[in-house]
C-alpha cells in the first residue's frame, strides 16, 4: 500500500482554480509598481482607481457608467478564463495574453498605456518598424514572457465544478464593445479602462474610420486627408532671388546639444566646430518630437500658433514647393528613407505632383546613404539653373549601432543593452553622429560654391537617451516628455555677404532661443520674397529675434495633440 497521498477530485479543483486565480493577478503586478516597470506617474495619472474617482467628481451619472464598463472589462477578463470549452477559451486567451503583451511592452518604453496618438504614432514610423523591434529585443521578449508564464495556465482546462459554458465568450466580447463605445462617446478623452480592451477598442476604432476621425488610417498619407493644393493662390508680390540654390537638409534625430558646435565637450562634429562661413542658431527647438508630424510642418509653413488645432487649415496652405515655383526655382527632393513609389512623413501623391525631380536612395547598408546623398545633392548643386533642393537625411534613428560601419570607433563601445544602459547608448549615438553628421558635412561643403548656395541644417527632432524615465527615444506621448525630444541643430552656411552678416547678429543675439518656425520664413527671404509680407503671413525668420515662448507639437494631430512648453536650453 503507498504512502503517497493522492489528491481528491475536490482538492485537484481547488488547487486548478487559485492557480489561475493567481496567475490573472500575476498579470496585474507591473501595473501595481511591481517588477521593472516605471509606474511612479502612470499609478496617478493613468490607473483605473484615480480616473474613475476624476470621472465622478466632473459628472456623477458618467463616472458611474464609466466604473459600469470596467467593470465589464475586468470580469470578462477573469470569465474568459474559466470557459469550458477549449475552442471557445484558448483563442479568446490568446487574443487577450497578446493585448497584455502588447500593453507592457508599451508601458515598459513609453512609461504609459496606448492610446489613440500612440497607436497612430506607430502607424506613422512603422517604416523603421522592424529594425527599433531589433533593438528593443530584450523588452519584446521578456514581456512576452511575462504574460507567456502565467498564460499557460490561464489557457489551461478549468476545473468542471468552477466552470462556465462557452456562451460566456460573449462577456469579454460585450466589454470590448463597451470600451469603444465609451471612448467614442467621450470623443477620445477618456482612454484609460483595463487592459488590453482599451487596446483592442482603440485599434477597431482607428481601422474602421469611425466617426470624429474618418479616413485616418488610410495607409499611404492619413497625415495629408486634408491636403488641397491650390495653384493659382497669390502667394507674394515683387520677387528678386538671392540665391542660384537653396538647400534644406532635414536630418532624423540628431539631438542638438550632441553636436560639438553647441557642446565643447563632446566631440562629435570637429570638422563642423571649424567650418567657414557657418552661422549657428546653437540649439533649437523641433516643431515636434515626432517625425512626420515635424517635416509636414516644415513643408506647409506651420505656425507656432497654428497649433496644435489647426492642422487641417495648415495644409490647405501653399507648400514650399510652390514658393519656389514661384520664384522661378526648379525643385529637387533628395529623398534617403524611402523607394520612388513610397511616401512617409505626411507625403501625398498630390503633393508629388509639385516636385520637378524625386531622387531615391536605397541602400541595405543604411549608414552608406546620407553619403550616397552627398553625391546626389552636388549633382543637383552643379546644374546651372536656380533650385531649391530639400534633403530627406537618413540620419541616426533608432539603433544608433546601425547608423555607422562595425568597424567605426571613435567613442569606444562596450557590450550592454543600447535601450537600458545610457553608457551605452550614448557611446553609439555619439559615433553615430560623428559618422553621419560631421562626415557627411566633412564630403559635403568643400563641394559646394556657398557664395551663391544657402544651405540650412536642421533635423526633424532630438532624443530623449533614457532621461525621461523612459526607454522611448522620441514620439512620446505621456504627461512628461523630456525636453531632449525637442532639442535639435540648427546652422546655415553661406559666404554671401549681407545674408550671412544679417544671419549672424540675429544668431548672436538668440543663441539657443530659435525654432523650426523660423526656417521656412527664412526659406522664403532667400527666395526673395518681400520682407513685410514674409514676417506679417510667416512670422519671424532667422534673421529676427526668436519667439519667446517656445513651444512643440506632441501627439497626432487629428486625435488629443497639445503643444508643450520649452524649459529653455541652458548651457
Amino acid at each position: 500500500m503507498s504512502n503517497c497521498r493522492r489528491l481528491t477530485p475536490s482538492s485537484s479543483e481547488h488547487i486548478t482554480t487559485a492557480a489561475k486565480i493567481i496567475c490573472l493577478a500575476l498579470l496585474f503586478t507591473p501595473l501595481w509598481g511591481l517588477w521593472w516597470y516605471n509606474t511612479d506617474a502612470l499609478i496617478q495619472d493613468y490607473g483605473i482607481f484615480p480616473h474613475a474617482i476624476r470621472c465622478l467628481s466632473a459628472n456623477a451619472l458618467e463616472g458611474v457608467g464609466y466604473i459600469f464598463v470596467c467593470l465589464s472589462a475586468f470580469a470578462g477578463l477573469f470569465v474568459a478564463a474559466f470557459i469550458l470549452p477549449a475552442a471557445i477559451r484558448v483563442p479568446l486567451m490568446i487574443v487577450m495574453l497578446i493585448g497584455w503583451g502588447v500593453e507592457l511592452f508599451i508601458l515598459d518604453i513609453n512609461g504609459t498605456f496606448s492610446n489613440q496618438n500612440l497607436l497612430m504614432t506607430l502607424w506613422q514610423e512603422r517604416a523603421s518598424g522592424s529594425e527599433v523591434a531589433g533593438a528593443y529585443a530584450t523588452e519584446i521578449i521578456r514581456n512576452c514572457a511575462v504574460v507567456a508564464i502565467p498564460g499557460i495556465v490561464l489557457c489551461a482546462s478549468p476545473a468542471r465544478r468552477f466552470s462556465v459554458p462557452g456562451i460566456f465568450g460573449l462577456v469579454p466580447i460585450t466589454a470590448l464593445a463597451m470600451v469603444a463605445g465609451a471612448i467614442e462617446y467621450s470623443k477620445g478623452a477618456t482612454q484609460v479602462f483595463p487592459i488590453p480592451f482599451g487596446l483592442f477598442a482603440n485599434i477597431a476604432i482607428l481601422s474602421s474610420g469611425a466617426a470624429y476621425h474618418a479616413d485616418l488610417i488610410d495607409p499611404v498619407y492619413n497625415l495629408a486627408r486634408d491636403v488641397a493644393i491650390n495653384r493659382d493662390v497669390n502667394i507674394g508680390r515683387d520677387i528678386s532671388p538671392l540665391f542660384n540654390k537653396i538647400v534644406v537638409i532635414m536630418d532624423e534625430s540628431v539631438r542638438g546639444d550632441f553636436i560639438s558646435l553647441n557642446n565643447s565637450s563632446i566631440k562629435t562634429t570637429p570638422f563642423l566646430k571649424t567650418a567657414d562661413n557657418l552661422v549657428n542658431f546653437g540649439v533649437a527647438i523641433a516643431g515636434a518630437n515626432c517625425s512626420s508630424n515635424s517635416r509636414m510642418m516644415f513643408r506647409f509653413g506651420m505656425r507656432q500658433f497654428d497649433l496644435p488645432n489647426k492642422w487641417g487649415e495648415g495644409v490647405k496652405r501653399p507648400t514650399i514647393w510652390q514658393f519656389a515655383h514661384n520664384a522661378r526655382y526648379k525643385t529637387v527632393y533628395i529623398d534617403a528613407f524611402a523607394g520612388p513609389l513610397e511616401y512617409h512623413s505626411g507625403f501625398s501623391p498630390i503633393e508629388k505632383t509639385l516636385i520637378d525631380s524625386k531622387v531615391n536612395i536605397l541602400d541595405s547598408r543604411t549608414y552608406l546613404r546620407d553619403y550616397k546623398a552627398v553625391d546626389k545633392l552636388v549633382e543637383a548643386l552643379e546644374d546651372e539653373g536656380p533650385a531649391f533642393i530639400y534633403l530627406d537625411k537618413f540620419g541616426v534613428h533608432t539603433p544608433y549601432a546601425s547608423k555607422y560601419p562595425p568597424d567605426f570607433h571613435l567613442f569606444p563601445t562596450r557590450p550592454g543593452a543600447e535601450f537600458s544602459d545610457r553608457e551605452v547608448m550614448v557611446a553609439h549615438y555619439q559615433n553615430a553622429i560623428n559618422w553621419s553628421v560631421d562626415g557627411f558635412f566633412r564630403k559635403l561643403l568643400p563641394a559646394v560654391d556657398l557664395s551663391k548656395t544657402l544651405i540650412i541644417y536642421t533635423s526633424d527632432h532630438g532624443q530623449s537617451l533614457l532621461q525621461g524615465g523612459y526607454k522611448q527615444t522620441h514620439c512620446s506621448q505621456g504627461n512628461y516628455v523630456h525636453p531632449g525630444e525637442a532639442y535639435v541643430p540648427l546652422f546655415a552656411v553661406t559666404s554671401e555677404p549681407d545674408f550671412k552678416r544679417r544671419l549672424a547678429n540675429a544668431a548672436t543675439r538668440g543663441l539657443d532661443r530659435f525654432s523650426h518656425f523660423e526656417v521656412f520664413p527664412t526659406v522664403l527671404l532667400a527666395m526673395g520674397y518681400d520682407a513685410r509680407w514674409v514676417a506679417k503671413a510667416y512670422g519671424p525668420s532667422l534673421m529676427d529675434s526668436p519667439v519667446p515662448d517656445r513651444k512643440f507639437l506632441v501627439g497626432y494631430p487629428y486625435l488629443q495633440p497639445r503643444m508643450i512648453s520649452e524649459p529653455g536650453f541652458t548651457r
